[in-house]
């Protein structure tokens, strides 16, 4: 299968998954602005919430819709919900686009005729797509899942298969993926949930989608139940790194991020947009090391680096070598000689030493005046 220009959806559960993050509420209007901001960044899928939950998430979900209707964005909202009659009446409803629902393999295999019937129930409904989540991946084979999921086909327009307890690696879990793809009808489009237990949660999201998956269940800032799933900037950015097609928007996906880092912060204390984050903190712009001051070495992207308007910056201390300390002058725009810069450079190993820091690049004129009167 050739991942050029494959297009793939990125189903954002922030206003779901992100509030099984510990401690971490959102008010419904909340709710409703950032997913004014998922809609305007056009990401494939916005999952509104859990309705049977609470009354608030009935509301938020509600207002979610009317939000839709009167912005007229392309996402598909959806609503989470048990594979239950009690649940899919209260989605329905609503007059969300899709109704999500989940359940075990050992309940398809156990009460198949039951399940069935519920599905049969919320096809009649009318949602215009129904999806199934199959949980606990990991702990089933791809034949395993490829007979459960060829029990519902005809009646399903998704099956996502989450890593629940993040026990997946990715070389495995692309290949489960790229078995059950390949088994399965093309009609039925194959969703992955990645769990970020062992921190593989962007591997795994991303190896998939290149074994043939269609679409990547994400959230604002990676936040979810324990340490989270797949960040949504994240797996964008890496795929269309990658060629793949997401259609997204970029300057508004950012806007939520800082949102929701405003909200995250107050509200518990955790930042999602912190120096050292993958792919987007500002510390990947920050060279310290000679080697990797030499761009050539960095392994940075340009055009990412064009993308967050990024710019190089040198972090200045013991590692510090004359490369890094000629680009900072150049920063500030001061003419040095190579006798200076050598100079400069130990001055700058002996204070970070001494006094267990870097050295900022506003110090750097003093200490070049100094070496010149010296």
């Amino acid at each position: 299968m050739s991942d050029k220009k494959r297009e793939i959806s990125l189903f954002d559960e922030t206003l779901r998954e992100g509030l099984q993050t510990p401690g971490l509420i959102f008010s419904v209007d909340e709710n409703i602005e950032i997913a004014k901001i998922l809609g305007e960044s056009k990401v494939g899928f916005i999952q509104a919430g859990y309705p049977s939950a609470h009354k608030s998430e009935f509301k938020a979900v509600e207002k979610i819709v009317n939000l839709k209707n009167k912005e007229n964005f392309d996402s598909i909202i959806s609503a989470h919900g048990r594979c239950y009659k009690p649940d899919i009446r209260k989605i329905a409803r609503l007059g969300v686009d899709q109704i999500d629902l989940h359940i075990t393999l050992n309940d398809i295999f156990k009460d198949n005729k039951e399940i069935k019937k519920e599905i049969k129930f919320a096809r009649e409904k009318e949602f215009k797509k129904i999806k199934l989540s199959i949980l606990e991946t990991s702990k089933h084979s791809s034949s395993k899942l490829i007979r459960a999921i060829k029990e519902f086909e005809d009646m399903l327009d998704i099956v996502t298969l989450p890593d629940t307890s993040g026990k997946e690696y990715p070389l495995s879990f692309s290949e489960k993926i790229a078995k059950v793809r390949k088994n399965v009808s093309k009609n039925v489009k194959i969703g992955v949930h990645c769990h970020n237990d062992r921190g593989l949660g962007l591997a795994n999201s991303i190896t998939a989608i290149q074994k043939g998956a269609d679409l990547v269940e994400t959230t604002i800032g990676g936040i979810g139940e324990r340490n989270g799933i797949a960040d949504t900037l994240c797996c964008y950015l890496i795929l269309d790194s990658l060629g793949f097609k997401t259609n997204i928007n970029l300057r508004k996906l950012l806007e939520g991020y800082e949102k929701l880092n405003r909200l995250t912060e107050k509200r518990i204390g955790l930042s999602i947009l912190n120096k050292r984050k993958p792919i987007t903190g500002d510390w990947l712009a920050t060279h310290t090391a000679g080697t990797h001051t030499n761009k050539k070495y960095s392994g940075r992207m340009k055009k990412l680096d064009e993308k967050l308007n990024r710019s190089d910056d040198v972090s200045l201390g013991i590692y510090s070598g004359k490369r890094a300390v000629k680009e900072a002058f150049k920063n500030l725009g001061i003419p040095v000689s190579t006798k200076e810069v050598k100079m400069v450079r130990d001055t700058i190993k002996d204070i970070s030493t001494r006094e267990l820091r870097d050295v900022e690049e506003e110090e750097l004129q003093s200490l070049l005046e100094k070496i010149r009167k010296s």
